[in-house]
């Protein structure tokens, strides 16, 4: 199809022809002539209907067909002297036929615009005749999205003031004013959510380093650098929660100068502090250039490949250090959880869900900002993150079943509801989402794949340090105010 572009003078009897008209010609009604254009072919002329459009070089009619090419509002435009011909909407009546089978892209070059009933009525009551321009429409949807973020800025304002109330009061009055803890459940929602799930998220800057800088896959390489500030700033995150958790937050420099080897805390420990090390390390250039200090800066840059491995090293011993710490609690730990393989399930789920929460992400930033992300970059990435979580459900329910904990799941324990959410929410869903297109458009499957996945690994973290914990405590345990406002804030 062929958009119609506006006549560049009004005509007596401008109408339209069996057909549209060759490039750059008018379109008029049959047996008139157009102003200053070709006279119509009065045999076989007659008014254009919608089964009689025809697509450009093919003997089809205009129908429930997929369109490759721009499709435009096509019609009669300006003012005629004599006569008021009635615009034909022929975009309008073709989308709204092939609703379902693809989106139509816009037509390049000058088109015409009508204008909707909205449009309409916002111009009558401000007096205008006619719709809003182009340049207004793109002030108006520049201020609102203004608005929109600057709403959203006010709202993590006020939620980072609650949270830093609630850490003055921790550090002034201690764990047992602050937090709902005890001896029997020593880690809650600090430990857990921020340390453990925290870090998890924060896994897709070294996954997408891998991709990237090791085995050179240039299509990602626009979201390198906010997956590095995301490691950055869940590791920066990760460390201060665990300043707040531990009895003693000024002893926390004690693990650099007294060495336990025995200890997956000790290894803990120090893995958190040299990747984010590294991290700010992969940072530094952009800042060293600002500061005049070029050489380091280039010296950074060309060490880069080594520097990405060392971090990828580094996460990857977090991770399954991490994992190997619950190896020691088997008599409480619930079944449906404790398991010998929880260090490589821990490190599946994380980079799985942290490319989830990078795709996550960039559509929060676009939908602030007003920018169109790369669907296609996106699509790609959260294909292989589909792959990793699916190969991660697999190995679940097949260490699940070798240890005879299948029996479990119909046992009616409320534990199973907490397990089956886990499950849906991590990877079953995530997955049906990117796999299936029929469950909708592009940006709102990868919208709700990557909301899924961020809480259901989060779900799947306070599920092996807190909720499998719970039946043999003595206590039961749930977060108290200011454990909530400072994991928030």
């Amino acid at each position: 199809m062929r958009f119609v572009l506006r006549p560049f003078a009004p005509g007596p009897g401008a109408g339209l022809r069996r057909g549209l008209s060759r490039k750059g010609a008018f379109v008029r009604f049959a047996r008139t002539i157009a102003y200053d254009g070709p006279a119509a072919h009065r045999r076989s002329a007659r008014r254009v209907s919608l089964p009689h459009l025809r697509g450009k070089r093919t003997g089809r009619n205009v129908g429930l067909v997929y369109q490759r090419r721009a499709l435009g509002g096509a019609g009669v435009a300006g003012h005629c002297r004599r006569t008021n011909h009635a615009v034909l909407h022929v975009a309008r009546h073709v989308q709204d036929a092939g609703a379902g089978i693809g989106r139509l892209r816009p037509a390049r070059g000058r088109q015409l615009h009508h204008p909707s009933p909205d449009e309409t009525a916002i111009a009558a009551r401000r007096g205008g005749g006619g719709p809003p321009s182009g340049r207004r429409r793109r002030r108006i949807g520049r201020r609102r999205a203004m608005r929109r973020l600057t709403l959203v800025k006010e709202m993590l304002w006020a939620v980072a003031v609650f949270g830093a109330v609630a850490i003055v009061a921790r550090l002034f009055g201690g764990l047992g004013v602050s937090t709902d803890l005890s001896d029997a459940m020593p880690w809650g929602l600090w430990k857990i959510l921020n340390m453990v799930a925290g870090v998890a998220l924060a896994t897709g800057g070294f996954a997408l380093a891998f991709l990237v800088i090791v085995l050179g896959v240039e299509k990602y390489r626009p979201l390198l650098k906010p997956a590095i500030l995301l490691a950055f700033l869940g590791y920066g995150s990760s460390c201060f929660a665990l300043f707040l958790d531990i009895g003693l937050p000024h002893a926390i420099w004690k693990p650099i100068v007294f060495w336990n080897h025995h200890s997956f805390l000790f290894e803990v420990a120090w893995c958190v502090m040299l990747y984010f090390s590294v991290t700010a390390l992969e940072m530094a250039p952009p800042a060293l250039m600002r500061l005049g200090m070029a050489r380091l800066a280039h010296g950074i840059h060309r060490a880069i490949v080594p520097i990405a491995i060392i971090g990828i090293t580094l996460s990857t011993l977090h991770h399954t250090s991490l994992g190997s710490l619950f190896l020691t609690m088997p008599a409480r730990m619930h079944p449906l959880w404790f398991t010998s393989a929880l260090p490589v399930l821990f490190i599946l789920s994380a980079v799985g869900a942290g490319l989830q929460a990078l795709i996550l992400l960039s559509l929060i930033h676009s939908r602030l900002y007003l920018h169109a992300p790369d669907y296609a970059m996106l699509k790609g990435l959260a294909r292989i993150s589909a792959a990793i979580l699916g190969v991660w459900l697999t190995a679940r329910l097949i260490d699940l079943a070798r240890r005879g904990g299948l029996a479990l799941l119909a046992s009616g324990q409320w534990e199973t509801g907490f397990f089956y959410a886990e499950l849906t929410l991590s990877a079953i869903v995530p997955i049906a989402f990117i796999v299936l297109p029929r469950l909708g458009p592009l940006p709102r499957r990868l919208a709700a794949a990557s909301v899924c996945a961020v809480i259901g690994l989060m779900l799947n973290r306070l599920n092996v340090g807190v909720i499998s914990l719970i039946r043999t405590s003595d206590t039961p345990y749930f977060p108290s105010l200011m454990e909530i406002a400072v994991s928030a804030g």
